[in-house]
C-alpha cells in the first residue's frame, strides 16, 4: 500500500507541474461539490496524497478535484442534492430578486456574461465589483462566460480571458449557488483587467486576497438575500478544504467586509 502510494503521489505531482504549465484556472467557488459523494475507498487511496500535497491544493484546488474524479465513474458522482435547483441554500426558502435569476436555458459554447444575468446591473453586488480604475460598463460588456460539458462547477480561464461554466452545473445547480458563483468569478474578471495576479501562489487559497474578495462580494449578497450561517458554511465548504480552512476563510471574508463597508443603496453618508 505505501508503494502504492508512493507512486499516486509521485504521479499526482507529476500531474499538477504538467498541469501548470499548460492550463492556470482559478479555482471553482460554491457549495460543497459532488466529490464529497465519492465512494469510501478513493477517499482512503487519495487521503495520504491530499495530506502530502495540500499546499499545492490550495493553489490549485481544480487539480484535486479532477484527480478524484479521475478514478470515479461519472455516474457515481452526481451534484450534491443540497445545491440542486430543487433544494438549494436555506431549504429553497431563500426568493431571488429578479435580477439575481439566472437564464438557464443557453445552448453551450461562450455568451456575454449579461446574456446569464441580464438584470445584473441592479444587483447591489456590482456596486463592489466596480472599482476605480475598472468600469462596470465596461467589464460587463467585455465579459464572457464559457459553457461547457464535463465534470465540476464553475472556474476563470485566465487565459482567454472568461468564466467557465460546467454544463451540467448550470442546468442543475440551486439558483441562488450559480448566481453567487457568477458574481464571484466576475469578481475575478475585474481582477484580471486590473492586472492583479488572480494566481499569487504566495498565498494558500483561504487567505489569498483574490479569492476573499471574490467570496466576500458572494457572501455579502448571500446575507443580503437572507442566507444563514449554516448557508454560508455549507456554500465555502470543498473537499480540499478542513473545517479549519472554512473558519479560516469565513473569518477572512468577515475582516474584509469590515475594512470596506460601503453604504447601502438609501444609506445617508
Amino acid at each position: 500500500m505505501k508503494s502504492t502510494t508512493n507512486i499516486i503521489y509521485g504521479f499526482s505531482l507529476l500531474f499538477g507541474l504538467c498541469r501548470n504549465r499548460c492550463i492556470r484556472t482559478v479555482g471553482a467557488t460554491g457549495g460543497t461539490s459532488a466529490e464529497a459523494q465519492i465512494q469510501t475507498w478513493s477517499l482512503y487511496i487519495w487521503r495520504p496524497v491530499r495530506d502530502a500535497v495540500r499546499t499545492d491544493v490550495h493553489a490549485r484546488p481544480h487539480m484535486f478535484r479532477e484527480m478524484l474524479i479521475a478514478f470515479e465513474d461519472s455516474a457515481t458522482l452526481p451534484i450534491d442534492p443540497a445545491h440542486l435547483e430543487s433544494a438549494g441554500v436555506g431549504g429553497g426558502m431563500i426568493q431571488l430578486p429578479e435580477y439575481a435569476r439566472v437564464v438557464r436555458t443557453l445552448s453551450s459554447g461562450e455568451h456575454p456574461f449579461v446574456a446569464l444575468l441580464p438584470l445584473v446591473k441592479k444587483s447591489p453586488a456590482v456596486r463592489r465589483i466596480e472599482s476605480r480604475t475598472v468600469n462596470l460598463d465596461g467589464l460587463l460588456e467585455s465579459a464572457r462566460v464559457r459553457i461547457e460539458p464535463g465534470k465540476g462547477y464553475v472556474w476563470i480561464d485566465d487565459k482567454l480571458p472568461a468564466i467557465v461554466l460546467i454544463e451540467r452545473y448550470y442546468r442543475e445547480g440551486s439558483p441562488l449557488d450559480l448566481y453567487l458563483d457568477l458574481i464571484h468569478e466576475l469578481t475575478h474578471l475585474r481582477q484580471l483587467a486590473e492586472r492583479r495576479d488572480v494566481w499569487d501562489e504566495r498565498f494558500p487559497y483561504v487567505d489569498r486576497p483574490t479569492e476573499i474578495e471574490g467570496y466576500a462580494v458572494a457572501i455579502e449578497e448571500g446575507l443580503r438575500l437572507g442566507m444563514t450561517e449554516e448557508d454560508i458554511k455549507s456554500h465555502l465548504s470543498n473537499p480540499w478544504m478542513t473545517g479549519d480552512d472554512v473558519r479560516r476563510l469565513r473569518y477572512n471574508i468577515e475582516r474584509f467586509l469590515s475594512q470596506s463597508r460601503r453604504p447601502q443603496p438609501g444609506a445617508q453618508p
